[in-house]
């Protein structure tokens, strides 16, 4: 079994992800908890978008 070490800032931007990729906040709503603009955040959503399709 294998353990991952996050920290609280990383565990809240990968739990901030999640939420923006299932359609549980906005752009705008998750730029706030992961201390980034709204451009930076809509980057991240796109790349996760285009990712699962890269088999």
């Amino acid at each position: 079994m294998a353990v991952i070490q996050m920290s609280d800032r990383e565990l809240t931007r990968l739990r901030v992800s999640i939420n923006l990729a299932v359609g549980r906040l906005t752009v705008n709503a998750a730029a706030a908890p992961m201390r980034t603009g709204r451009r930076r955040v809509y980057l991240v959503k796109q790349r996760a978008n285009l990712s699962r399709f890269r088999g």
